[in-house]
C-alpha cells in the first residue's frame, strides 16, 4: 500500500499543493499574529515595569484621621505617603503641588534627578526640568512661592490656607519619556514645611493592594468606601491599569482578527475538500474495486490528510517565523502610546500549539466526509458516484439562468457554476468577508467624530474655543473683558460667548443625595462628608439666555432673572453620569424650583488671598440632559449654572477660562487664526478648533488604525491568495470537463471565456456579499451615533448610512483582477489538455 500511496502523491502533487497552501498560510499568519503581538505585549509590559510607578492606587489630599484607618484594612500591602502642602505659585508663569520630599517616594515614581542635590536643609526644593522650562529659573536660584491649601476644618468649614514662603533650587529631576505621555510628574519637592495649621495636614501617595490587578477598580473602590473619602480621594492608577489591560489581552486570548482568519480559512480549506470529494470519492471507489478493504482504504485516506496536514504545519511555521519578523517591526499591534516595533521575537509553546489545533480540527472533519462514505457505499458505488447529483433547487436555478442566457459560453459557465454551487458560495464568502474586514476600516468618518468627541460637542457652533490650559491658577491670570474687546474688532466676528469654570461645594445633608450617587462615590451610610463637589459654570446673561432658547434647555422653572437680592439666581443641571450604567441620573433626590441652597465658592479676598466664601443662592430652574454635551465641565458631577455678572460679584474675579467666537466670514480660517495670533503669548492660552480636535484625535488613535489596517492589508491578501488557488482548484479538478469539450472541437477562446465568465461570478458574488456585510455594519453604526445622541441629548444630523463607497470600488475591481487573473493561470493549464490526457491520469 505504501508504493500505491507513494505514486499517488507523485501523480497527484499538484492537487496536494492546492491543498496544503491554504493550510500553509493559516498556520503562517495565525502563527506570526501571535507571535507578534506577545512580543510587543511583553516588551510593553517591560517598558511599563520600568517606567511607570508600580502600584494600584493614589491617595490624593487624604486627611490625616482617615490615615489611620489606613493601616488597618485587610487588602492594604504596603503604602507610601508624603506630606500635600497645597497649590504653590510662581508669579503668573506656574502652578504645582507641593509635597514634602521622601527619596522612596521619588524613586517609586521613576524619577530622575538630572542635576544638583536632594532637599534636605529647610526651604530647599527641587523641581522638574519642565517647571525650569515655563519659568526661565536656573538651579540654585532663590524664589518666592505663593501656597494655597484647601481644607476643611474641625468645625466641618471649607477653607484655605495662604501663605508666601521663600526657596531655593537645589535639584532639578525628569520623569521618563513614555511616562510624560500619560502626564508625568511636575510636582514640585521640598523640605518639611512647619507653618501648616494641624488641621489642614494632609497627604499624598500610593497604595499597593494584596490582590494586584485583580479585580482593581473593584478593590480600589471598596478602600474608598471602608476609609469613608468618597472616590476623590483614592484614585485608581489609571495609566498602569490601562497598559497593563491592554498588554495581557494581546498575550492572552484570541483577537478579531485570529477569529476572522480562522473562519476564513476554515472556509477555504473546506471549499478546497468539498471540491475535491468528486475525485476523492472515485479515488476510494477504485482501491476498493482492486482489492483494498475498507480499514486499508481509510488508512490510505487518513495518511494522505495526515501528509497535507504535516506539510502545511511545517511550512506554515516556516512562513510563520518570517512573517512574525515583518508583523513585529513594522506593525503596532498595541494600542498603549509606546512603540513596541524594537521588541526583541519571544516564540511560546503556545504560538505553536493554537495553529496546529485549529488545523487539526478542520482537517479532521474535513477528512469523516468522505470516510463517512467509505463507510456506507460498495466500491462499485463509489466509482460511479464520481459525478455528485446535484440538489432539485441547484438544478431549477441552473435552469432559470440558463434559460435567461443567450451566450453559449455563459450558459456553459453558469451550468459549471451550478454543478459546485456550494464550493461556490464558500468561495464568494470568503471574499465577501476579505472585502467586509477591508471596508470597515473606513465606516466612521470625520464627520462621525462629532458625536463621539465632547470636545467637538462643545464647540457647539462655534468656530474656535480659547482655553485655559491650567498651567497656572485660573484665580491668577486668565482672560480677560479687554480680551474681549479686542476680539471684537475683528470685523468678521459674529458671536462671542464668555465663561468662567472652576469647582463649588454644596452644604447639605448627605441624606438628601440619591443613592446612586452616593453608591458611585462610595459615601457610605455613616459618612461624615458635610458638602459635595459640584462644577460652577458662569455665563454671560445674552449667551445663556441664546443657549436656553436656542437649545430648549429648561427642564423646569425659569431663565435666571436681574439679581436684586443679596441672593443670586441659579440653574441647577441636578444630574451626573454613572458610568456603571451608562445612564444620567439625579444627584439630589428633593429639591424644587424656587429652594435656597448654601454653596461654598472659591475666589479673593481684598488681599488677593484665596478663600471660600458661603453663599446662598436661589433655584431658579433646572436644564434637561442636552445640557450634557454644551459644556466640558467634569460628567460625574451636577453642575450649577449662574450669570458671569454675579460669579465676578461673589468671587472678586474678572478672569474668564473661556471664550468661544464664531465669525461670519467665507475663509474662517483666516480670522481664527488672527485670534491665535493675538493670543499665543499668554502664558495660560489653550484652544480648540474643528480641525484641531480632528488632528489630535487622529493623532492619538494613529496605532489602532494602523493596526486595523495592517489587519485587513494582511488578510486581505492572504483572501486574494485564497481566491486565486479556489479558481485554479476549481478549473484543475474539472479539467476531464474541459478537455473533453476541446476534444469535440471547442476552440481555445470559447473555453478561456468560459473559464473567465466562471471566475467573474465569485468576484460579483463576494462583492454582493461583502457590500451587503458592510451595508448592515454601516447601518449599526449609524444606530449606534443616533442612540449615542438621542442619550446624550442633541440632535443626530447624520444619514441613516454613509457607505465607503471608494473602498468599496476598490474591493470590487481588486476582486475583479485577482479573479480574472487566476482565471487566465487556470486557463493556460487546461488550454493544451486534450481527452486522452485526462483519461490517462487515472
Amino acid at each position: 500500500m505504501i508504493n500505491v500511496f507513494v505514486g499517488y502523491i507523485k501523480k497527484n502533487k499538484v492537487k496536494m499543493i492546492l491543498m496544503i497552501l491554504p493550510v500553509m498560510l493559516t498556520v503562517g499568519v495565525l502563527f506570526a499574529n501571535s507571535v507578534s503581538k506577545n512580543s510587543q505585549a511583553k516588551y510593553v509590559n517591560d517598558v511599563i515595569y520600568k517606567n511607570f510607578p508600580v502600584f494600584q492606587a493614589e491617595i490624593v489630599n487624604l486627611e490625616k484621621s482617615k490615615l489611620r484607618d489606613l493601616k488597618d484594612l485587610d487588602n492594604v500591602k504596603s503604602y507610601k505617603i508624603v506630606n500635600y502642602y497645597g497649590e504653590a505659585s510662581y508669579k503668573n508663569l506656574s502652578t504645582n503641588p507641593i509635597e514634602s520630599f521622601d527619596k522612596d517616594y521619588f524613586d517609586s515614581y521613576r524619577l530622575n534627578l538630572l542635576d544638583g542635590t536632594y532637599p534636605s536643609a529647610k526651604s530647599e526644593m527641587i523641581v522638574s526640568s519642565d517647571f525650569i522650562k515655563d519659568t526661565k529659573l536656573n538651579l540654585n536660584d532663590n524664589i518666592i512661592l505663593n501656597i494655597q491649601k484647601e481644607y476643611v476644618g474641625n468645625n466641618n468649614i471649607r477653607t484655605v490656607h495662604n501663605d508666601k514662603q521663600d526657596f531655593k533650587i537645589v535639584g532639578i529631576y525628569t520623569s521618563p519619556d513614555v511616562m510624560k505621555t500619560y502626564g508625568g510628574v511636575n510636582n514640585i519637592l521640598a523640605s518639611k514645611l512647619d507653618d501648616i495649621p494641624d488641621e489642614a495636614i494632609t497627604y499624598n501617595g500610593y497604595i499597593n493592594l494584596k490582590t494586584g490587578f485583580s479585580n482593581v477598580a473593584r478593590e480600589v473602590n471598596m478602600v474608598s468606601y471602608s476609609l469613608d473619602s468618597s472616590s476623590d480621594y483614592i484614585l485608581l492608577n489609571e495609566a498602569f491599569e490601562r497598559v497593563m489591560e491592554e498588554s495581557y489581552s494581546l498575550s492572552s486570548q484570541f483577537d478579531i482578527f485570529d477569529k476572522i482568519t480562522i473562519i476564513a480559512s476554515a472556509l477555504l480549506i473546506f471549499n478546497i475538500f468539498v471540491l475535491m470529494i468528486r475525485e476523492i470519492t472515485k479515488e476510494l471507489g477504485l482501491l476498493r474495486v482492486v482489492g483494498m478493504s475498507k480499514k486499508q482504504t481509510t488508512l490510505f485516506l487518513i495518511l494522505k490528510n495526515l501528509v497535507i496536514f504535516i506539510c502545511g504545519i511545517v511550512s506554515g511555521l516556516i512562513l510563520g517565523h518570517i512573517l512574525a519578523y515583518i508583523a513585529t517591526r513594522n506593525f503596532v499591534l498595541t494600542s498603549a502610546s509606546i512603540d513596541p516595533r524594537n521588541a526583541p521575537i519571544i516564540y511560546r509553546s503556545i504560538d505553536y500549539m493554537r495553529p496546529i489545533i485549529v488545523m487539526t480540527i478542520t482537517i479532521l472533519i474535513s477528512t469523516l466526509i468522505p470516510i463517512f462514505r467509505l463507510v456506507k457505499a460498495s466500491p462499485i458505488q463509489l466509482y460511479c458516484n464520481y459525478v455528485t447529483t446535484n440538489s432539485k433547487l441547484n438544478k431549477a436555478l441552473n435552469r432559470i439562468f440558463t434559460r435567461k442566457t443567450k451566450s453559449l459560453t455563459s450558459s456553459l459557465a453558469i451550468n459549471n457554476i451550478f454543478l459546485n454551487f456550494i464550493p461556490v458560495v464558500l468561495s464568494s464568502v470568503v471574499i465577501g468577508i476579505s472585502g467586509y474586514l477591508y471596508m470597515c476600516n473606513y465606516i466612521s468618518t470625520d464627520a462621525d467624530k462629532i458625536y463621539t468627541s465632547p470636545e467637538l460637542q462643545n464647540l457647539d457652533g462655534y468656530d474656535i474655543e480659547l482655553k485655559h490650559n491650567g498651567d497656572i491658577s485660573t484665580l491668577i491670570d486668565g482672560y480677560t473683558m479687554h480680551d474681549v474687546n479686542n476680539i471684537k474688532k475683528i470685523t468678521e466676528v459674529d458671536d462671542i460667548k464668555i465663561s468662567n469654570t472652576d469647582n463649588c461645594y454644596l452644604d447639605i445633608d448627605k441624606s438628601r443625595i440619591s443613592e446612586e450617587y452616593k453608591q458611585q462615590n462610595m459615601i457610605s451610610k455613616d459618612s461624615k462628608i458635610s458638602d459635595f463637589r459640584m462644577n460652577l459654570v458662569a455665563l454671560d446673561k445674552e449667551s445663556l439666555y441664546k443657549m436656553i432658547k436656542e437649545e430648549n434647555l429648561l427642564e423646569q422653572g425659569n431663565p435666571i432673572k436681574e439679581n436684586n437680592s443679596d441672593i443670586p439666581e441659579v440653574i441647577l443641571f441636578n444630574k451626573y453620569y454613572d458610568y456603571r450604567d451608562a445612564n444620567v441620573n439625579n444627584f439630589i433626590s428633593d429639591i424644587n424650583e424656587g429652594d435656597i441652597i448654601e454653596v461654598n465658592i472659591k475666589g479673593l479676598d481684598k488681599n488677593n488671598n484665596v478663600i471660600y466664601k458661603k453663599q446662598k443662592v436661589k433655584v431658579a430652574g433646572f436644564f434637561s440632559k442636552s445640557w450634557l454635551d454644551l459644556n466640558d465641565s467634569e460628567r460625574l458631577v451636577p453642575d450649577m449654572i449662574m450669570s458671569l455678572e454675579d460669579y465676578e460679584n461673589i468671587a472678586n474675579l474678572n478672569t474668564f477660562t473661556s471664550i468661544k467666537v464664531s465669525f461670519n466670514s467665507e475663509n474662517k480660517n483666516d480670522s481664527i487664526n488672527k485670534v491665535i495670533k493675538m493670543m499665543e503669548s499668554k502664558r495660560y492660552f489653550d484652544y480648540d478648533t474643528f480641525d484641531k480636535v480632528l488632528k489630535e484625535m487622529n493623532a492619538i488613535s494613529w496605532q489602532m488604525k494602523l493596526k486595523k489596517l495592517s489587519t485587513s492589508y494582511i488578510l486581505g491578501l492572504l483572501t486574494m491568495v485564497n481566491i486565486f488557488f479556489i479558481i485554479v482548484a476549481n478549473v484543475i479538478i474539472r479539467k476531464k470537463d474541459y478537455s473533453i469539450m476541446r476534444s469535440i472541437g471547442m476552440p481555445k477562446r470559447v473555453l478561456r471565456s468560459i473559464i473567465i465568465k466562471e471566475g467573474l461570478f465569485y468576484s460579483l458574488l463576494g462583492s454582493i456579499i461583502g457590500i451587503i456585510m458592510i451595508l448592515l455594519d454601516n447601518i449599526r453604526w449609524t444606530n449606534h451615533l443616533q442612540a449615542r445622541s438621542i442619550a446624550k441629548g442633541f440632535e443626530y444630523t447624520g444619514k441613516w448610512y454613509d457607505l465607503p463607497y471608494k473602498y468599496i470600488i476598490i474591493f470590487v475591481i481588486l476582486s475583479i483582477l485577482i479573479c480574472i487573473i487566476s482565471s487566465l493561470f487556470a486557463y493556460k493549464k487546461t488550454k493544451d489538455m486534450n481527452f486522452i490526457d485526462s483519461m490517462n491520469e487515472d
